[in-house]
């Protein structure tokens, strides 16, 4: 009691005009820490009280600023790592393939490369990686192709090959099996000779393209 008298004394006669000397920020700050345990404010350490309140609370929202944006920075870094490490082994995987294709004679190419090239590469055993599926058989660039082609049944020249498996081997055929009922296909690297196709469809129109007769296939 007989401190809360004294600031209350303290601070009336700061009011009125009694003390003749202003007091320092610090003087204040020491004044009014002594109303905390009271809870009791004079109003200039009211005023104090608002002032250190708010500059907590602006120190506390910096700092989690900071926080969450040291967090999104790890989380960016973290993730382009893993981008960085799966196009690493995206490219290991594909050099792998190139490299078991060659040792097994077969040249690994594109749809670019055998719709530019075909007539040249006819007779050649080729590698191809793409989208399979049973519907003809043929091999699309990839599902989305296969997707825009099954929405307007329109196919882009070189985004599809026609596909001959009647000679692969047994294993090919069982791969093969396993995807037919696939809605978009399956992903999977065909190896085979490239040859004229005789093919056709439902109205008996007849025709020939070229297209790969495929030995093995590999998801």
């Amino acid at each position: 009691m007989m401190r809360l008298l004294l600031a209350t004394l303290a601070a009336a006669a700061t009011l009125s005009g009694c003390a003749a000397l202003p007091i320092t920020p610090e003087q204040v700050a020491q004044r009014c820490e002594q109303q905390v345990d009271m809870r009791s404010w004079t109003p200039d350490c009211n005023n104090w009280r608002m002032q250190r309140d708010l500059k907590a609370a602006q120190q506390r929202q910096a700092e989690d600023a900071a926080r969450e944006a040291q967090i999104q920075s790890e989380r960016q870094a973290a993730w382009q790592r893993e981008q960085q490490q799966a196009q690493k082994a995206s490219l290991q995987k594909a050099q792998a393939l190139i490299d078991e294709n060659q040792r097994l004679g077969y040249k690994t190419i594109t749809f670019d490369d055998l719709a530019l090239d075909g007539k040249a590469l006819e007779g050649k055993k080729v590698a191809i990686y793409g989208t399979y599926v049973d519907e003809g058989p043929y091999l699309f660039r990839d599902a989305k192709t296969y997707a825009t082609f099954r929405a307007t049944y329109q196919a882009v020249r070189g985004s599809y090959i026609p596909l001959y498996a009647e000679q692969a081997s047994r294993d090919a055929r069982a791969t093969l099996l396993r995807c037919a009922n696939a809605p978009l296909g399956c992903p999977m690297m065909i190896r085979g000779k490239v040859a004229t196709l005789s093919m056709g469809n439902a109205m008996g129109a007849k025709w020939e393209e070229l297209g790969i007769q495929i030995e093995s296939a590999n998801p």
